[in-house]
């Protein structure tokens, strides 16, 4: 696993997206102050979750984001991705590369990301645990970091070796189960709380329960009780509803007959209505008569009475003038033109009289025939007067069967208004029934989901306790397993770090040199030297010779090789670096031991191994080197070698344990 690339935008100095290729190898970041160098570290750290803002030069989170400048606007957000090759499974994910993605934006928000997918940063905490990438991690160190590790305590150097040894993740793992089990802890206490609650409930439901319990059995006698009493009552009730419709029916039949007679009535009346409006304008129109025959009378008695005053007037002239004839014989002789004078006022007279008297005929006739004509008119007053008495009759015996159609009518809606109460009464109590059935039929559903919500709260609360249990259990085991797992790691790091720390292994001169530390010694040549755990006994068994070979920086030889003699403790390997270049140099073989060598020893470990092939076994270590005519060594996985010539070495014997030592240590790491 190695990181791959990292992409920027929007952080810090880094305004537009720019993204860095890291190729295999050592890579280098230089470049004048001010040019980013530090900002490109510290993108990787903010990238890999660090929430501390001061290791980051800032003093709120949103201080990585570029300010903008005079030719460029600040930025909303800022973006690092950082890319890792897991090619070798290292990461517990099953792809090829991983990115780790962080965002931030202005208004605090934040976000980060797996291969485009978010998560949260304890899932990016957890996965970078198991490289050596966590909080307190190795990963990343800065220069005064490294000073200041080199000047600390055993003790202060502690944390480094567990977090090598992977102590840390464990410790991490511990304090997450014991957290879980604290939480355990407190839903074990709740659920108790809650079924010492539901106990408490239970209480005073258990007589509900066992009344629920009488009452099922009191509603089925009740259910077959009410049964056969509906039968019978729905028998009762269905004869009276047919009472009840066959009085009605009857009651609408009188009703239809009331009401033909209503209307046969009106339509009487209507008629009389009719005939009296007949009668009335006709007795009007007799009565116009009447008055006209009556005024025409009077005025022919007015005309008669003139007429016979004037006859009597012409009477008393005639009897004046016959006195006056009588007389006036005496007068005759007084003048005949006075006599023939009076003559023809006599026969003036007469015949007035006489039209007088054709006058007084006429008007006669014409009285009698307006007393005819009055008779008549009389008579067919006389007559209407019979009719209308008739139609009177008629119209009271209408109207008298016109009132008892009322009544009867009457009668009949207030019988259909009583069976119509009576009808809605039956409903009511019908309804009244079936709506108190209703009531206890709920009630009796109530209690009794009331009792099974009860009881299936228990069992859940119980299932909840005892899967509570478990987890308890489990966390416990997990614990106390993390607990022996991390007391094995830390008694085994301290006595690998004790070993290490008391130069175990080494010749007693190497151990003096070591503790003296002069300038120019780099370390033993093991420190140098990374070895799978599959190789480990054949690179002990090729080199085994040079357990104790120190590293010199080759300016400080003289000084070192005098310090050694000086000392006289004995046998010392020195080895100077860097090795000349016309030293011969390892030829390529596929099983070459000297890949797992960095730094100086990668050299030294090539010149050492010239010459060595690797074999799986025994066998095939003599079958290759029969085949080379025995020109060169060959060493087995298991540490037996093949000398030169035909000679065999078998392995045995404990003068590499530093090697063995270094490659747990290593291994550790791993882990």
């Amino acid at each position: 696993m190695r990181l791959k690339r990292m992409e920027l935008q929007g952080f810090k100095s880094f305004a537009a997206r720019a993204e860095v290729e890291i190729e295999e190898g050592v890579t280098a970041v230089v470049g004048p102050n001010g040019s980013g160098k530090s900002n490109l570290a510290e993108a990787l750290r903010w990238a890999l979750g660090e929430q501390n803002v001061r290791q980051l030069r800032g003093l709120r989170m949103d201080d990585v984001i570029f300010h903008g400048s005079d030719r460029r606007r600040p930025a909303g957000m800022a973006e690092v991705e950082v890319t890792f090759d897991n090619g070798d499974g290292r990461l517990p994910v099953e792809f090829s590369e991983v990115t780790i993605a962080r965002r931030v934006y202005r208004n605090g928000e934040g976000e980060y990301t797996i291969n485009r997918a978010p998560v949260r940063l304890k899932d990016i905490q957890d996965l970078l645990s198991h490289m050596g990438l966590g909080r307190d991690g190795y990963a990343m160190l800065e220069q005064s970091r490294i000073e200041e590790i080199l000047r600390s305590r055993p003790d202060e150097r502690r944390p480094l070796f567990e977090e090598a040894v992977g102590i840390t993740r464990h410790r991490h793992q511990q304090q997450e189960a014991i957290q879980k089990l604290e939480e355990t802890d407190r839903s074990l206490t709740r659920v108790s709380d809650i079924i010492a609650e539901l106990e408490q409930q239970l209480g005073p439901l258990r007589p509900a329960a066992a009344a629920a319990r009488a009452y099922l059995a009191i509603r089925d006698e009740r259910d077959g009780l009410a049964g056969a009493l509906r039968a019978r009552g729905r028998d009762r009730i269905a004869r009276h509803w047919s009472q009840l419709s066959d009085h009605k029916l009857e009651a609408d039949r009188q009703l239809e007959h009331a009401r033909r007679l209503l209307a046969e009535a009106e339509g009487a009346r209507r008629a009389i209505r009719l005939a009296l409006g007949e009668r009335d304008r006709g007795a009007a129109q007799l009565e116009s008569t009447v008055i006209s025959l009556s005024a025409e009378l009077r005025r022919v008695e007015a005309e008669q009475l003139v007429a016979g005053e004037r006859e009597r007037q012409a009477a008393d002239a005639v009897d004046r003038l016959n006195g006056e004839l009588i007389d006036g014989d005496r007068l005759q002789a007084e003048g005949t033109a006075r006599a023939a004078e009076r003559e023809r006022d006599l026969v003036e007279l007469q015949e007035r009289l006489s039209r007088l008297s054709e006058e007084r005929e006429r008007q006669e006739a014409k009285r009698t025939e307006a007393e005819s004509l009055l008779r008549a008119r009389e008579a067919a007053l006389a007559e209407r007067k019979r009719d209308l008495a008739a139609l009177a009759d008629r119209t009271s015996s209408a109207r008298h069967l016109l009132r008892r159609a009322e009544e009867e009518l009457t009668g009949c809606r207030s019988r259909v208004e009583r069976m119509t109460w009576r009808q809605t009464d039956l409903v009511a109590r019908r309804d009244r029934t079936a709506a108190s059935r209703a009531e206890v039929e709920r009630g009796e559903a109530e209690l009794l989901a009331q009792a099974a919500a009860t009881a299936t709260e228990l069992a859940v609360a119980r299932e909840r306790l005892r899967q509570l249990t478990g987890e308890a259990d489990a966390a416990r085991s997990s614990v106390l397993e993390c607990s022996a797992l991390a007391a094995s790691a830390r008694a085994r790091l301290e006595a690998l770090a004790e070993l290490d720390q008391n130069l175990e292994g080494l010749s007693p001169a190497a151990q003096a040199l070591l503790e003296l530390n002069p300038a120019g010694l780099l370390g033993p040549l093991v420190d140098f030297v990374d070895v799978p755990a599959e190789q480990r006994r054949a690179l002990q068994a090729a080199i085994e010779q040079y357990a104790d070979c120190l590293l010199v920086d080759r300016e400080r030889l003289p000084a070192v090789l005098g310090l050694a003699r000086a000392l006289g403790r004995g046998r010392a390997l020195l080895w100077p670096v860097p090795v000349p270049a016309a030293s011969p140099r390892l030829e390529p073989d596929g099983n070459a031991l000297g890949a797992g060598a960095r730094g100086p020893a990668t050299e030294v470990l090539e010149r050492l191994l010239a010459g060595t092939r690797v074999a799986p076994d025994l066998e095939a270590a003599i079958a290759i080197a029969r085949a080379a005519d025995y020109s060169y060594a060959v060493v087995t996985l298991e540490g037996d070698i093949v000398h030169p010539g035909g000679g065999i070495t078998l392995r045995g014997g404990t003068s590499a344990q530093r090697w063995g030592r270094r490659g747990e240590l290593a291994e550790l790491a791993r882990q």
